[in-house]
């Protein structure tokens, strides 16, 4: 099964258009290598995670869009800080085995507004090597709604995230997660 046959929006596909152009003929691209101007349009949904151990996975980005719709600002706050404590561990390892295989991932998260209305997006995350050897390695990724939320809906104001839904791992020439870590519902995909 192919990426880009699973892929549902158009800013998820261009993230991978850009994401593919940058790594050139090599398995991941370098920070220095991505050209912002490439994803321009897409930086209201762009989040860059660094994965700096299994507790301490920052935002060191968060597009305009994510914190509009969740009431608070991502940039700077650690991404397991948003999961129950059930979940954390099982949140760690997926971002981790992202840097550490490394793999893409692709899943549904639903995202929960005040007035009740969930709203389903597609995320895409890809791994990014640091400028310098030895340095955290960084995700890239895109949320995108999977239908109009042009209509100004109320924010959530949660400070949790819910666990995705059709999660898998994308394999971007380096093979992905053993299934029987329990990472992935699904089946992986190819890239």
């Amino acid at each position: 099964m192919q990426l880009l046959d699973l892929i549902r929006t158009g800013e998820c596909r261009a993230l991978a258009d850009a994401w593919r152009s940058w790594r050139a003929e090599g398995v991941l691209p370098r920070r220095a290598s991505m050209r912002i101007e490439d994803i321009k349009a897409l930086l209201p949904g762009i989040a860059i995670l660094e994965l700096n151990s299994p507790d301490e996975l920052v935002f060191r980005l968060a597009g305009t869009m994510m914190s509009e719709t969740l009431g608070f600002e991502l940039t700077g706050a650690n991404y397991l800080d948003f999961a129950p404590p059930s979940d954390k561990a099982n949140r760690a390892a997926r971002a981790m085995r992202q840097g550490q295989q490394p793999c893409g991932a692709h899943f549904i998260l639903p995202m929960p507004f005040s007035s009740g209305r969930v709203v389903m997006s597609e995320v895409l995350s890809l791994p990014i090597l640091p400028n310098e050897d030895g340095r955290a390695m960084q995700l890239i990724t895109m949320n995108s709604a999977l239908e109009d939320t042009k209509a100004k809906l109320p924010t959530a104001h949660s400070k949790r995230f819910a666990m995705a839904d059709e999660f898998r791992f994308v394999d971007i020439g380096a093979g992905t997660p053993e299934a029987k870590l329990g990472l992935t519902e699904l089946p992986h995909c190819s890239f």
